[in-house]
């Protein structure tokens, strides 16, 4: 009985290791990159969506005369992660660098979430050097230095993914509070890009 114990206990911490790797890994590549590389200020859509959310508290592109037609071009839920930040810091020339050292924490965890997700088809070291893969893989460390709504869209859409396999395998005793969070996360999804539809 202590054996297995001890085999939960080595299993547990081995995979709170894994995380951590996975979490350092990706939070130093995409460091270096987004100092290399990254975004340096807000432009274009972006730029005018949070200006106008945080001066008139509305969600707009254009401005016709004092009258601010609502945006129904950009999906909102990057403009107000945007926006949260500027609450936070303020709307100055360092809001770009909080808002990418945020996409980078949540792009660390990102591959920690495809791990965990890769784990339900393959064996541990076929996971783990997926993980490795994901985790380094260009585009995605690139994505979390620029203003794009592409880390959290990420995140959020390799969630909902685990979310639906955890589903699958788990309890049906548990899977209605499983569907409720399902349908948050989709929610939200939705609201950050059109393509999830």
């Amino acid at each position: 009985m202590n054996l297995l114990k001890n085999l939960e206990i080595s299993s547990v911490k081995n995979q709170k290791n894994i995380y951590f790797f996975l979490f350092i890994l990706g939070f130093i590549s995409r460091t270096i990159i987004s100092y290399l590389y990254g975004d340096r200020g807000l432009e274009n859509e972006w730029s005018l969506l949070v200006t106008n959310l945080y001066n008139h508290n509305t969600l707009s592109l254009l401005n016709f005369n004092g009258l601010f037609v609502p945006n129904l071009w950009m999906p909102p839920i990057y403009a107000y992660f945007i926006y949260l930040h500027s609450l936070i810091f303020g709307l100055d020339d360092n809001l770009v660098n909080y808002v990418i050292i945020s996409q980078i924490v949540i792009s660390s965890f990102t591959s920690i979430i495809f791990y965990k997700m890769i784990k339900h088809f393959f064996s541990q070291k076929i996971a783990i050097s997926g993980a490795i893969v994901f985790c380094l893989f260009p585009l995605i460390v690139y994505s979390a230095s620029q203003i794009s709504s592409a880390t959290i869209y990420l995140f959020l859409l390799l969630t909902f993914i685990l979310l639906i396999l955890d589903l699958v395998n788990s309890n049906p005793k548990y899977s209605y509070k499983s569907l409720i969070l399902i349908g948050i996360v989709a929610g939200i999804l939705i609201l950050t890009r059109r393509d999830f539809l």
